[in-house]
């Protein structure tokens, strides 16, 4: 079947152009109502600065996209093909010889490119943008919580106290008392300073400004007494084991593919696994291929939207948009219920996770050989 070079452009530029709006309009609705429930799960005490949120907001992006791109090219599909059948192009197309097939073509073709796309964000940016959104909130978390003005904290031999914090972090009258090594002990006293938590390596760090550093005499020379002064001082110790357990664990979401099918094996060969948060093997089996088959959905909504928009022409863009979200919830149902059966049924994963995929791509032939046959 040969496909005209102009026929296949031009099919592919009118679905092109609504995809585009449709991607536009869904990632900002997904965007920000996570951005919203992240704000939400962030504690009221926790006051992130104007650049953290936007940080937040710049790592819910390219997330978001990876579920928007096959819903948006859904969306290109109906309303291209609905508006060529309500101009009469597409009838125009047939009587000069133009069959279903060639017609639907381009679209599929297209619809692999859009696959390729989303799975190159499902697999690789998305883990590793969920990842990095972690280590922020815990920062943030630790940042505002872990010091909380007017209060002593201790960490590990350790006493901290900070007189006051403004809205920026910014730290005033700072005081660190050391004991982690009895025979050294040592005060700091500072007058201002600024704080942060590096989530990668679970560390709180202090840069303080004009201060003193008093050292207890040691018991060799009990009568003699040392004092330091600095204009600059940086001061950090550890928070692994203060913190939450899951400062160290990962969630399945947070996974590569390879880290996934080996924390599976891990867990069924019965190792300890300590840094695994999850410790059911088939949700990590579900998470794999989820991954693998939700990228295909793009080639199914491809051959499910040409014959379904070329068979209405009134209200075309109208029941398109309207089409395009019922399509889009039936498909996350049964994506939903395919979880459930692998990670509670004990389907075999491999199974649970592509009957969506099989459900659409039956239901697009039968319409396309309706469609095909006039019906």
């Amino acid at each position: 079947m040969r496909i005209p070079w102009i026929l296949g452009r031009y099919l592919a530029r009118e679905t092109l152009q609504y995809t585009l709006l449709g991607l536009v309009v869904f990632s900002m609705i997904l965007v920000s109502q996570n951005a919203l429930r992240v704000l939400t799960d962030i504690p009221p005490e926790v006051r992130p600065r104007f650049g953290d949120l936007m940080s937040i907001l710049a790592l819910l992006v390219p997330i978001m996209v990876a579920y928007a791109v096959p819903v948006a090219f859904l969306f290109g599909v109906l309303l291209a093909m609905s508006r060529l059948a309500s101009e009469e192009e597409i009838a125009g197309m047939r009587s000069c010889g133009v069959s279903l097939g060639q017609i639907c073509s381009p679209v599929v073709l297209l619809g692999v490119l859009v696959s390729l796309l989303t799975a190159y964000l499902i697999v690789h940016v998305e883990p590793s943008a969920r990842r990095q959104e972690q280590a922020l909130l815990r920062r943030l978390a630790a940042n505002y919580v872990q010091i909380e003005p007017g209060r002593f904290h201790s960490f590990k031999r350790r006493v901290v106290y900070v007189r006051a914090r403004d809205l920026e972090g910014r730290l005033d009258g700072v005081m660190i008392w050391d004991q982690t090594d009895r025979r050294n002990s040592f005060a700091v006293f500072a007058e201002r300073g600024d704080f942060y938590f590096d989530g990668e390596t679970a560390e709180m760090r202090f840069d303080l400004e004009n201060g003193d550093i008093h050292l207890e005499p040691s018991q060799e020379e009990p009568a003699r007494y040392r004092r330091i002064a600095f204009e600059g001082l940086e001061y950090s110790f550890d928070l692994s084991d203060h913190l939450a357990a899951d400062l160290e664990t990962r969630h399945p979401r947070e996974m590569t593919l390879g880290e996934l099918s080996d924390g599976a094996r891990r867990l069924r060969a019965g190792e300890e696994a300590r840094e695994l948060r999850v410790r059911d093997p088939a949700r990590y089996d579900v998470q794999v291929h989820r991954r693998l088959a939700l990228p295909a959905a793009p080639i199914f909504f491809a051959m499910l939207g040409v014959p379904l928009g070329i068979r209405r022409a009134r209200g075309a863009r109208s029941f398109s948009a309207l089409l395009c979200v019922v399509i889009v919830f039936v498909y996350y149902v049964l994506l939903t219920v395919a979880e459930f059966l692998g990670v509670e049924v004990g389907v075999p994963a491999v199974l649970a996770m592509w009957l969506p995929n099989l459900v659409f791509g039956l239901m697009a032939l039968w319409l396309l050989r309706r469609t095909q046959m006039g019906v």
